[in-house]
């Protein structure tokens, strides 16, 4: 079996607290990076359909951010050093939305594989988060997009494991990160809804109902998860971009207005918490009836039965399982019965034992080598595959094992992701005390 290295055994743990000292801690604030939706060491995610927008959003985000301005009603409280990495748009597709916005702060800085001898790194492994943060000092991060920055180089267009590692580290030093994506084909994230377990913001853009295509970036912003954020803040908000006569952005922006679908769905909704005697009420919208749901102890629920009629109301429901079926220490009886009655030649009996003899999870043993470097990792998976091979495990077992061995690879790489970004992330805190300190001195 793979065994923990010594490094992973050794480890720092956190320190357990009461809840008392927890909450008597004096903990700094969160700095506001644009009030209120974004502040330092905090993780966002903007997503939404393709051409909607999306890039113009989190540009104008970035640039209120590096300049101290305001964008939509959001207002940052001071100039911020912002990163804009883009790994999608042409080189003069983003010169021209940038003159669009104006005079560029000397805060913004743009990262893009458009137009550069360089590439841009692949965020969903080490190497390629070590490349970004060696090029960096200390700025608030915009990501435009998943798809073009993480998972390409291999293959893996969903590697949100190793990045969401890189972008918790982050946040524990004190960066915003702003993550921009794509939309599915029935809009919701594309790939795995596990990001948002860590995020503190996903945004969703979406299209107004009467949108038209002469009307250029028009959308709605709708907050799917906001952490802090409550009130009128979290309230969608409509946005459009439009040019003036000199060709400068203008940004117009409102609430959005709650449709009569919306106000219908509410209405259903609440009808269903009313209790099982209360009449039936015309509420809502242009006299829609609105039932209470029916349906108690003894009752079925009316459903269609695919010939246009419905099932009876009054029919009994079905008898509940047993809350306790067969206990478990009358399990080694029924066993004993149908042994025996194998024994005497009973087909179906033998069929069940022999069902029951191939679902034993009997004790297995492979003799691996210790797990400590990828030299082991490779002999370790050799000596599953030569096992499965002579017939010595199962496959399903063989592949547990297998399992196993990745996970180990895994907790390895995970300490060494954080030998080399603690490396990393020193050599720029030194980097910029000796800038300021060689500024200071010019003073």
């Amino acid at each position: 079996m793979p065994q923990p290295r010594r490094d992973d055994l050794d480890a720092q743990m956190p320190r357990r607290q009461l809840a008392s000292e927890v909450v008597a801690a004096e903990l700094p604030e969160r700095p506001a990076v644009l009030e209120p939706i974004l502040s330092s060491n905090s993780l966002a995610l903007l997503y939404g359909p393709r051409g909607l927008g999306k890039s113009f959003l989190a540009l104008g985000i970035a640039w209120a951010a590096a300049s101290g301005g305001s964008f939509l009603g959001w207002r940052a409280s001071r100039p911020h050093r912002v990163l804009y990495v883009d790994g999608e748009m042409a080189a003069g597709d983003m010169k021209r939305r940038l003159l669009l916005l104006g005079a560029a702060p000397p805060t913004l800085e743009i990262m893009q594989a458009d137009g550069h001898t360089g590439s841009l790194p692949d965020l969903g492994y080490l190497k390629g988060q070590c490349r970004l943060m060696m090029s960096w000092g200390h700025p608030e991060l915009v990501l435009d997009n998943l798809s073009s920055l993480a998972g390409f180089n291999g293959g893996d267009h969903d590697c949100w494991t190793d990045l969401q590692r890189f972008l918790i580290r982050q946040r524990r030093f004190g960066r915003a990160m702003l993550l921009v994506h794509h939309a599915n084909k029935k809009g919701g994230q594309r790939g795995t809804n596990r990001r948002e377990d860590v995020l503190d913001l996903v945004m969703a853009l979406r299209r107004p109902a009467d949108y038209a295509p002469r009307q250029g970036a028009r959308f709605e912003i709708h907050f799917e998860k906001a952490r802090g954020l409550y009130g009128e803040a979290a309230q969608p908000i409509e946005a459009r971009l439009e040019t003036d006569r000199q060709g400068a952005a203008r940004w117009h922006w409102r609430p959005v207005q709650g449709s009569d679908l919306d106000r219908v769905v509410a209405l259903l909704r609440g009808a269903h918490s009313l209790s099982g005697g209360a009449p039936t009420r015309t509420v809502g919208i242009q006299g829609i009836p609105v039932a209470p749901a029916r349906g108690g102890a003894g009752t079925a629920q009316a459903r269609p039965t695919g010939r246009g009629e419905r099932m009876s109301e009054d029919r009994p429901a079905p008898p509940a399982a047993p809350a306790e079926a067969i206990a478990a220490e009358d399990m080694a009886e029924v066993r004993g019965v149908v042994v025996g009655k194998a024994k005497e030649g009973n087909v179906p009996a033998i069929a069940v034992v022999e069902r029951i003899w191939r679902r034993r999870d009997r004790p297995v043993v492979i003799d691996l080598p210790p797990i400590t470097g990828a030299e082991s990792l490779a002999q370790g998976q050799a000596c599953v595959i030569a096992s499965a091979a002579a017939g010595r495990v199962r496959p399903r077992q063989g592949l547990a094992f297998a399992t196993m061995i990745e996970l180990q690879r895994r907790a390895l790489a995970t300490v060494q992701s954080e030998r080399a970004l603690d490396k990393i992330d020193a050599l720029n805190a030194e980097r910029v005390a000796r800038a300021e300190r060689e500024a200071e001195e010019r003073r």
